[in-house]
């Protein structure tokens, strides 16, 4: 069964907390932490929620929305970005490169049996820089 989580950064902190999503119409939207005894709900900033993907990189971390990925080519270091987000029209998880200052509207599918070839290298919250792009392999 594929396992459904979010992360999001505490208000109150800054931390990114990890577990399930909830949405209050009166507290506005927290989670809570799944690797403790007693959940305990953190209210986060609605802009950084990110649904977990169900992939990990070649590294063995989670792959979040938001997150930005560069490639393993034959055992080196593409140095290109690529931002995962959710396609609405066909809903799924794309990878979407970062060209410049812009991200491509189109993406590829993010793929369980590529996952050995993504590396998770920031995310679009901690590592705004990385949007400015990277360099073709």
């Amino acid at each position: 069964m594929r396992q459904i989580k979010f992360r999001g950064k505490r208000i109150d902190n800054g931390e990114w907390v990890y577990g399930d999503l909830r949405q209050d119409p009166i507290a506005g939207l927290s989670i809570a932490e799944l690797d403790i005894s007693i959940p305990a709900y953190y209210r986060i900033k609605p802009a950084t929620v990110g649904q977990f993907t169900g992939l990990h990189d070649r590294d063995g971390k989670e792959i979040y929305e938001g997150d930005i990925l560069d490639f393993f080519d034959e055992g080196k270091l593409c140095r290109s970005a690529w931002l995962v987000k959710w396609d609405e029209e066909m809903p799924r998880f794309i990878m979407s490169r970062i060209k410049g200052k812009r991200v491509t509207p189109w993406g590829t599918t993010l793929e369980s049996r590529d996952a050995d070839t993504y590396v998770v290298i920031g995310n679009i919250h901690d590592n705004p820089d990385l949007l400015k792009g990277g360099s073709p392999c």
